[in-house]
C-alpha cells in the first residue's frame, strides 16, 4: 500500500509538473502569436496611413 501511495504521488508530480510546462509553452506561444500580429496590423495601418 506503501508503494502505491509514492507511486500516486510521484505520478502526480509528474504529471502536474508536465501540465505547468504545457501551460507555460501555450502562453510563450500565445504571447509570441499576439506580438507578431499586432506587428502585422501595425505595419497593415502604417501602409495604409501612406
Amino acid at each position: 500500500m506503501d508503494a502505491l501511495n509514492s507511486y500516486l504521488a510521484l505520478s502526480s508530480g509528474a504529471f502536474f509538473a508536465a501540465v505547468l510546462i504545457l501551460k507555460e509553452l501555450l502562453f510563450v506561444a500565445g504571447t509570441y502569436i499576439i506580438v507578431i500580429g499586432s506587428k502585422n496590423t501595425g505595419d497593415k495601418l502604417e501602409s495604409l496611413t501612406k
